[in-house]
């Protein structure tokens, strides 16, 4: 039987891997991104906000126009958790981590202005190394531009919701009118913009009672309640609405950049964000003879209910808000590296229905 050659070793082939560190960065997490030219075609940009509205997997609760309780919200962290993502603009933290809640704690969306957007970029969790320990949920980039030429432009925008639900019904109307100015000459380049906003809105809550199991005579007869269910299937009774806001805001933006040699650049911008905001409640309760009823013990259909004191007083209340933020950025872009060096302030200072205020300046 003739002997079997055993097969002859196969050298090995060369394999060739070649990466940059942009490539690297841009695969580190799944990464959705929309730019100023596709904003224009998709969404109706009234707020920095808005430019988030049809990315996939995000939401950001913006009840009205005009709303700052507007905070992000993922798969991994709801609307009551703001702190769980980071929102930034050309490196300036926009998040406010001193709280994690869906109110006070909402990113300062303000501080953007929607005409100057280029792109947003949204880089999705849980965590990435390249940020703090809060983007377990998502990292929010917006890049915004500088005008190449002397550009200016000015935006008129309105809009009417009727709303009708229990006992509220009527129209809402909001204005807004917003205007840019810049131009670049030379290393220098800057941009001005200014935004107000009138907006009148829906109810944001509404008051509850529980509704008593037992018949009783007892309290002052009343109607005008809507029998309804709480979140947890109990018999409620719905005897007003609540946090009826009427909001003027004003955004007010600036921003100078700098060319410097060896492809540096020097950023400065700074921008101040101004709210007043009254809120009002009302009653659907209504005694025999027409007197609205707002507390006190009650008989709602041959059932005596009390009406806490404070039911329809915690609706009631006025906001004023002034956010005021400086940056400055230093920053070199060559073929072989990248690196920059971005330090900001923040000085926030909230009244709540004059009584309640606050200042924290933030680094």
């Amino acid at each position: 039987m003739p002997a079997i050659e055993a097969p002859q070793p196969q050298a090995a082939p060369t394999i060739v891997v070649v990466g940059t560190r942009e490539a690297a960065h841009k695969t580190a997490n799944s990464v959705e991104s929309v730019t100023v030219e596709q904003l224009r075609r998709t969404v109706n940009l009234r707020n920095a906000e808005d430019s988030l509205r049809y990315l996939p997997s995000l939401f950001v609760r913006k009840r009205h126009t005009g709303d700052t309780q507007a905070p992000v919200a993922t798969r991994t962290s709801g609307v009551g958790s703001s702190a769980r993502s980071l929102v930034y603009a050309d490196g300036v933290l926009l998040s406010a981590l001193i709280g994690n809640n869906n109110n006070f704690a909402s990113p300062r969306w303000g501080m953007v202005s929607p005409e100057e957007i280029e792109r947003v970029d949204i880089l999705y969790g849980p965590f990435s190394a390249a940020y703090p320990g809060n983007s377990i949920g998502a990292v929010v980039n917006i890049t915004t531009r500088l005008p190449k030429r002397l550009e200016a432009s000015l935006t008129g925008a309105g809009n009417l919701q009727h709303f009708s639900q229990y006992g509220t019904r009527g129209d809402y109307s909001t204005g807004q009118l917003s205007g840019t100015l810049g131009d670049a000459f030379g290393p220098v380049a800057w941009f001005l913009s200014a935004n107000h906003v009138d907006s009148k809105a829906q109810p944001l809550s509404y008051v509850t009672v529980n509704r008593s199991s037992a018949a009783s005579s007892a309290g002052i007869p009343v109607t005008g309640a809507f029998d309804d269910r709480s979140r947890t299937g109990l018999p409620i009774e719905v005897i007003g609405a609540g946090a009826i806001e009427h909001q003027n805001e004003d955004n007010l933006k600036a921003k100078l950049a700098l060319e410097l040699p060896a492809d540096m650049k020097l950023t400065w911008q700074t921008g101040l964000f101004l709210n007043d905001t009254n809120a009002h409640a009302e009653t659907y309760l209504r005694a025999a003879d027409g007197t609205p009823v707002y507390s006190g013990q009650v008989n709602i259909g041959g059932r005596a209910l009390t009406i806490p004191a404070n039911a329809f007083s915690n609706q009631v209340y006025r906001l004023t808000e002034r956010h005021w933020m400086h940056s400055a950025a230093l920053e070199q872009d060559t073929d072989a590296y990248f690196w920059s060096l971005i330090g900001s302030l923040t000085i926030t200072e909230k009244t709540i229905s004059e009584s309640r205020r606050w200042r924290c300046p933030m680094h």
